[in-house]
């Protein structure tokens, strides 16, 4: 089979594990939803969360992406997988300090606060350990692995979760319950369960690094480097711009932990988990599997295929993403009352899941593209791209901060992403007008931007 019909193949059971996962966890959730309380839900999934990905995406975003475009991997080149782990011992340290050190009072008092909170940072540093064995998967599109790690996982965690806290004696008790707990022990689950199943496939030395053969040079006294020098600085400079992406991904829970109260962050985030299901099941496969064909495809200059992929994708998802806020808006009111307990219709849920139906559309077409520029563009172009996403922040900041001041409340986070993702797509049409050849280039005369007006 080819390589591009091998990788759409691919991505074919990532979206069966995410719907499956997806539909066991939204039963679960539905009566976790009716044992925890908003606080506690709010402060697991918008804030745990937050330092949890941020502890991920600053740790290993930039080698992941580094190493996919690597096409005859060497000793060197696997030994980038490690730095993962190296950097999130200390961004796990830095800011989940930082986190206990400037939470909120009402966020702290929480029983059992500080005890989640390292236990999150555990999960975090265990999941990064997985990363030699993550990246020769998705090298070599292994999903069959991925499924059965990832089902498996999910599951867990939804399962110790309810039962930690459904069996809680003080579940009814504000002041000693330990729904927190509960969170951070599924999490920790789901970190130990992938790492053990991969470790079952690629066994316990996939934990350490090689040592680069000797060569002439040795002879010479002059040692091969133990991590390749240009993937190196290819990763610093994905990295740089981690920051600033980061921000755009998790702004919500940045601003919303700032401006909003901590029941309208639970009803926020049970609104995110029912919206962004669409995203979850079907974009986040897609934009993966695109992203590795797309580098496989440029490694080898084959623009063509990449180009002609790239526009019969968005070809297909546009329309498909426009159905929701076409038809979606007359049955909110009817999904609310379904889908939500009594205690989360007072909050900010039922507006948040109204605006989500917007925000899909543009979701679709951003993770395409921004699956073939990570693919297609060299560094002077992903430096051009961090100084676009610095403005775009401000314009994010800006327009979700005015929108809260107009009394739009957590509404105003889902209109601000829009703003931020249109302006985002005009940029990939005007901003990247050519993806350069050379040692780093993939192309010549190819804009992302320009074959997605093409559509």
């Amino acid at each position: 089979m080819s390589t591009p019909k091998a990788s759409f193949g691919s991505a074919l059971p990532l979206i069966a594990l995410q719907l499956g996962s997806r539909v066991f966890s939204f039963v679960l959730n539905q009566a976790l939803l009716r044992i925890a309380t908003p606080s506690a839900f709010g402060t697991a999934t918008i804030q745990f969360e937050l330092l949890l990905n941020t502890i991920l995406f600053l740790s290993r975003e930039g080698v992941r992406t580094a190493l996919l475009r690597v096409n005859a991997p060497e000793t060197q080149h696997d030994n980038v997988a490690f730095i993962p782990f190296l950097l999130g011992c200390p961004i796990a340290l830095t800011t989940s300090y930082l986190y206990v050190a400037y939470a909120g009072e009402e966020t702290s008092v929480q029983p059992y606060f500080r005890e989640a909170v390292l236990l999150y940072v555990v999960g975090a540093l265990i999941e990064l350990m997985k990363e030699p064995m993550h990246n020769a998967i998705m090298a070599g599109l292994q999903t069959k692995i991925r499924l059965r790690a990832e089902g498996a996982a999910v599951i867990g965690k939804s399962i110790l979760t309810f039962l930690v806290m459904f069996y809680d004696p003080h579940k009814d008790d504000p002041r000693k319950h330990r729904a927190l707990v509960a969170f951070a022990l599924g999490q920790v689950f789901y970190s130990v369960c992938v790492l053990v199943i991969y470790l079952y496939h690629f066994g316990i030395s996939s934990l350490v690094p090689r040592f680069p053969k000797a060569n002439s040079n040795f002879l010479q006294g002059k040692y091969p480097p133990f991590f390749d020098p240009q993937l190196l600085k290819l990763s610093a400079t994905v990295t740089s711009q981690s920051l600033v992406k980061h921000f755009l991904t998790e702004g919500d829970k940045f601003i919303l932990s700032w401006f909003s109260p901590l029941e309208d962050q639970g009803g926020y985030a049970i609104a995110l988990n029912y919206g962004s299901l669409v995203a979850r099941i079907l974009l986040q496969p897609l934009e993966e599997t695109s992203r590795s064909l797309f580098s496989q495809l440029l490694s080898k200059n084959d623009l063509v295929t990449a180009a002609t992929r790239l526009t019969s994708l968005l070809a297909i998802q546009i329309p498909i993403s426009l159905l929701l806020p076409t038809f979606g808006p007359p049955y909110i009111g009817l999904a609310s009352q379904i889908l939500l307990p009594p205690k989360y219709l007072a909050t900010s849920a039922p507006r948040v899941l109204s605006a989500w139906l917007w925000y899909i559309p543009f979701l679709a077409l951003n993770g395409q593209l921004e699956a073939f520029l990570a693919s297609a563009a060299d560094t002077s172009e992903l430096n051009g791209q961090s100084t676009w996403m610095a403005i775009f922040s401000v314009l994010y900041t800006g327009s979700a901060v005015l929108a809260y001041k107009l009394q739009l409340g957590d509404t105003s986070l889902v209109y601000a992403n829009v703003l931020n993702l249109g302006a985002g797509l005009c940029t990939q049409r005007f901003g990247y007008p050519s993806i350069s050849d050379g040692e780093e280039g993939r192309g010549k005369g190819c804009s992302a931007g320009r074959l997605f007006f093409q559509v």
